[in-house]
């Protein structure tokens, strides 16, 4: 283990230029150090300086200590049983991000580069912690690295932490008590709305009013593995002030009644109705999985590149060749809305909705033919095989008979295609 001299006003126990940083001198390999060349002092381990650890981490041990020895040595780094700090929050950390896990899914000198990130920043003696742009306390942002698995933390009204569950890792999230708070305080607001609408609203309009309102808290917060548990609570408070409405609650509505209401709501027994309106149970939702993307999509590995390709459904080597293709007489914004549509349709044809495959196959038609004061605007074009392109404008009958042979159109297709024809001023085809 390197020595690392200190002077006797520094209180982090690091070099001025190294306050912030893990010693230059250290190896990578943390695990590795030398028990002789450090020295033990059991009085000093009383006197951790606050500013440097949180005090909530578990366990607490310092990182470093200005320490006098005896024979007026220099400064050292502690050592705990054998182990100096660096080494036991390597132990805590890696634990709480699943090191190994990480290594065998992504590039494992990447993952330790940012694991020696998270060991400095452990380290790093300064009060605030740069993040974002923002300077925050460091305890806050040292106990988040090391609370994963014993705390909650908490982002955009979710609190989460990790917990074992039939040997594995997962995450256990639940409503933030503050978003449980705002919730319980903007629902008795608008059933006291109910009861007395303000002025200048109905009571249907306040009906409408929270019903909207449960329902957007019920479809962002259903991604919490606790969601029931904490509407459950809510629920119960915001009854009480449901119970106000006395008699104008009914257990069944006055007639046949739907809606969007009723139909996520509809097998609940906690759904009531105030005349012909359903009021949306706040207390009933059920966890639901977000609908996000594959942890296996994203940029910074091949693998996850090949994937973010796949997933467009385009043909980018043929976007690329229109992106290319040189077009005379045209203006550019027929060019860039000729390949927004050609994304937007995934490179099929508007009317067979078949995958078009040769360049010269592709047409840009304008549905507002331009020498009727067509615009070259996305709405007024769609991509469209040749055929179908020559069948649109077809004015004699042999011509469209030849077309509806080889394209073999089905009704729906025929619909479109006569659609497209009297957009152009054309007449329609005889089914």
């Amino acid at each position: 283990m390197a020595e690392v001299k200190t002077s006797e006003n520094q209180k982090s126990g690091l070099p001025e230029n190294q306050k912030s940083r893990l010693p230059k001198n250290r190896s990578q390999d943390f695990r590795k150090s030398d028990a002789n060349k450090n020295y033990i002092n059991n009085n000093d381990f009383n006197n951790t300086d606050s500013s440097n650890i949180h005090q909530s981490i578990y366990p607490v041990y310092p990182t470093v200590q200005e320490q006098q020895p005896p024979d007026g040595g220099i400064d050292r780094i502690d050592r705990i049983d054998g182990r100096n700090a660096i080494e036991i929050y390597q132990d805590i950390i890696k634990t709480n991000i699943e090191y190994d896990a990480l290594c065998t899914s992504y590039d494992p000198e990447r993952v330790t580069e940012i694991l020696e990130l998270i060991l400095e920043t452990m380290c790093s003696s300064r009060k605030t912690i740069r993040i974002g742009g923002d300077d925050l306390p460091a305890e806050v942002v040292k106990g988040r690295f090391v609370n994963l698995a014993k705390g909650y933390s908490e982002f955009l009204g979710i609190k989460m932490r990790l917990r074992q569950k039939k040997g594995k890792t997962v995450v256990q999230s639940r409503v933030s008590e503050k978003a449980v708070k705002r919730i319980k305080t903007e629902a008795k607001q608008k059933i006291k709305e109910i009861a007395r609408p303000s002025k200048g609203k109905t009571e249907a309009q306040a009906i409408l009013n929270y019903n909207a309102f449960v329902m957007g808290e019920h479809n962002y917060y259903q991604m919490a593995t606790g969601v029931v548990v904490d509407f459950r609570v809510i629920g119960y408070q915001v009854g009480k002030t449901v119970n106000r409405l006395g008699d104008r609650v009914k257990r069944e509505p006055k007639g046949n009644i739907g809606g969007a209401v009723v139909e996520k709501y509809g097998t609940s027994n906690m759904l009531r109705y105030i005349k012909h309106l359903p009021l949306a149970p706040i207390s009933y939702v059920q966890t639901k999985a977000p609908m996000c993307k594959k942890r296996s999509v994203q940029k910074y590995t091949p693998e996850g590149r090949k994937e973010i390709h796949e997933n467009l459904g385009i043909n980018t080597v043929m976007l690329q060749t229109l992106m290319r293709q040189k077009l005379y007489g045209r203006s550019a914004e027929y060019a860039d809305n000729r390949l927004s549509l050609y994304c937007a349709q995934y490179g099929k044809c508007a009317v067979t909705g078949e995958m078009i495959e040769a360049l010269d196959d592709i047409h840009c038609h304008h549905k507002l033919p331009r020498h009727r004061g067509g615009k070259d605007n996305y709405q007024n074009l769609v991509i469209i095989r040749e055929a179908v392109h020559i069948l649109i404008h077809a004015t004699t009958q042999p011509t469209i008979d030849r077309y509806l042979a080889t394209l073999n159109l089905n009704k729906k297709q025929i619909a479109k295609v006569n659609k497209l024809r009297v957009e152009a001023w054309n007449l329609p085809i005889a089914a």
